[in-house]
């Protein structure tokens, strides 16, 4: 094996003895030019002669790269030893190998020879071998990045707790949840919805309400139905309620692989620099929190004025300009009425009494149930008011039965529930409490009498020791007869 004759080196040298044949160089001044003895430069000046360019070139050693004191089975044995998990100490390799050399009569590599030879392991094969496939395929393993090639093609959504402190319309105070729904091929915001409750499927109807339908700002025309709808495959997007909505809106799913959070990296891109620009500017902590409504204002200003405008490298543009160069006429709803009822939770189904229709332990009467009385129907609801109810039959609209105990409250589903448990453990504090000192005066345990008081002395007194061996109970016979 040779290096290629064009390399630098070899072109130097060609330039020296170029000099030498053809203008009269010396050779002793073009070997002091050239670095070299005369020696070296006659033996490159035959070679030059005899094989030509290829002559010139450094001729490398056959076993170049190997170890001349170990073996290729020895060195699988040390790297079989270095690659154990846990990750073993090269001192701890370099003593059993010397043991091992020993049993077979061979030479011992030294600890430097051991050091090079696991240096010279791939850092993929150490990897996997000292954290494992998972951390390996994390590092080394290919990863296919999909984008869509056009706007509603494929949507991102997901949550994220951000550090900022707020307080609702009941006046409690938590931690602030994003939920958002990106556009893949823009990277622009298509809906977005604040609050502090816990993700739901919930938060997520109420995301795609804002990102389907008109936005009144110019600045925001993003809108219309996904073809694609991307998630983590959480709960909240894995629920009846999110599936009905998806059946009804006619967009499939893209659930990602558990344990590759690769393809997730877009929106939470967002995230990331919703927590960098957003968050810092506004002071919210937990003892004085703004309002929901006040921090869902700024956030809307910053998202429409800063993140929309702003460019990005692989975009080579900003979102609102991705947008508006790959948009087409967007497919939409018949009305914001038709996305609402498809948005609503979908209750099971329900039989129709002559009171009404019984839901959450409410009543929901309207005269156009008179004419289903036994028979099934199904419902949908909005959970944040739940004082009127749509009633199905055949796929149509009957009716909006509403309640009558609900009426005018716009009393959602949460509170409802939040307000049983609160009477539910009020009741069961009190039983207890009751219960309790009962027990306490009714089953009082009797006065100790003296015959008590001297059977538990008897009780108390130490346990007389049990002996072991034979003659250690003779002897205690003896003792206690004297």
């Amino acid at each position: 094996m040779s290096e290629s004759p064009g390399d630098g080196r070899s072109l130097e040298l060609y330039r020296h003895i170029e000099r030498h044949l053809n203008h009269g160089v010396p050779v002793r001044r073009a070997a002091q030019e050239a670095g070299i003895t005369e020696r070296q430069f006659y033996r490159l000046l035959h070679s030059f002669r005899t094989e030509g360019w290829e002559g010139l070139a450094r001729k490398s050693r056959r076993d170049s790269g190997s170890r001349k004191s170990v073996d290729e089975l020895l060195k699988k044995i040390i790297e079989g030893l270095c690659l154990q998990r846990p990750k073993p100490s090269l001192a701890w390799v370099h003593r059993k190998v010397s043991e091992h050399c020993d049993k077979e009569g061979i030479s011992a590599p030294s600890y430097s020879v051991v050091w090079r030879i696991y240096d010279d392991i791939p850092e993929e094969q150490k990897v996997f071998a000292h954290e494992g496939p998972k951390a390996y395929k994390h590092e080394f393993g290919i990863i296919h990045r999909w984008s869509a090639s056009a706007p509603n093609e494929i949507w991102q959504c997901d949550h994220k707790q951000l550090s900022l402190y707020a307080r609702d319309l009941r006046g409690t105070v938590k931690k602030l949840w994003l939920t958002a729904v990106e556009d893949d091929f823009s990277r622009a915001i298509m809906g977005y919805y604040l609050g502090i409750e816990a993700p739901s499927s919930a938060r997520v109807a109420f995301a795609l309400r804002q990102a389907i339908w008109h936005k009144p700002e110019e600045a925001w025309p993003m809108c219309g139905l996904p073809e694609k709808f991307f998630t983590d495959r959480g709960s909240d997007f894995t629920s009846n309620h999110i599936e009905q909505v998806a059946a009804d809106l006619k967009f499939g799913f893209i659930d990602s692989q558990p344990g590759e959070p690769e393809p997730r990296g877009k929106i939470e891109r967002l995230f990331l620099s919703t927590e960098q620009l957003f968050v810092p500017d506004v002071k919210s902590p937990k003892q004085a929190p703004m309002n929901v409504e006040e921090i869902d204002k700024l956030f809307r200003q910053w998202l429409i004025n800063v993140y929309m405008c702003r460019e990005q490298q692989d975009l080579n543009g900003s979102p609102l300009s991705r947008w508006k160069e790959g948009m087409t006429i967007p497919r939409m709803p018949e009305s914001l009425d038709a996305l609402d009822l498809m948005l609503m939770h979908v209750g099971r189904e329900r039989t129709v009494r002559r009171d009404g229709i019984r839901f959450q332990t409410f009543t929901y009467f309207d005269l156009e149930l008179s004419k289903y009385v036994k028979q099934k129907v199904s419902i949908r609801y909005d959970p944040t008011d739940i004082s009127q109810i749509y009633v199905y039959a055949d796929g149509a609209l009957v009716c909006k039965p509403g309640c009558r105990e609900l009426d005018g409250a716009n009393t959602d589903l949460r509170g409802i529930l939040r307000e049983r448990a609160i009477r539910k453990k009020e009741v069961k504090d009190a039983v207890t409490e009751r219960q309790q000192l009962a027990n306490r005066y009714l089953w009082k345990t009797p006065v100790a009498s003296e015959t008590n008081i001297s059977t538990k002395a008897a009780a108390a007194e130490p346990k007389r020791r049990v002996f072991k061996y034979f003659y250690e109970r003779e002897q205690y016979k003896n003792l206690s007869g004297n």
